[in-house]
């Protein structure tokens, strides 16, 4: 899932998710494959992973969730998508 975020490829994304891959996956220091996606500045992978129930309240090891990734990346719009998210109440699936 990671892989499909960092090259913004919703459809891998898609036949992952069939697969059975779980979304809100961590890696040891608590990264997410949206928080990948947020940090690189891929839009459409963070669009799709969001829509398959992406935590968007999950933080890494330094304790920033995706937004604030984003942000510190220089990706203000992508941050600010994945903050309303939070407002709608996303969350796993």
């Amino acid at each position: 899932m990671m892989f499909a975020a960092t090259h913004d490829d919703p459809a891998l994304i898609d036949y992952l998710l069939r697969q059975g891959v779980n979304v809100a996956q961590q890696a040891p220091n608590g990264v997410t494959a949206l928080m990948i996606a947020a940090a690189a500045g891929r839009r459409r992978a963070a669009e799709r992973l969001v829509a398959a129930g992406a935590d968007v309240r999950l933080t890494q090891a330094e304790g920033l969730d995706a937004a604030a990734l984003a942000r510190r990346r220089g990706h203000a719009r992508l941050a600010e998508l994945l903050e309303g998210a939070k407002g709608e109440g996303a969350a796993p699936e």
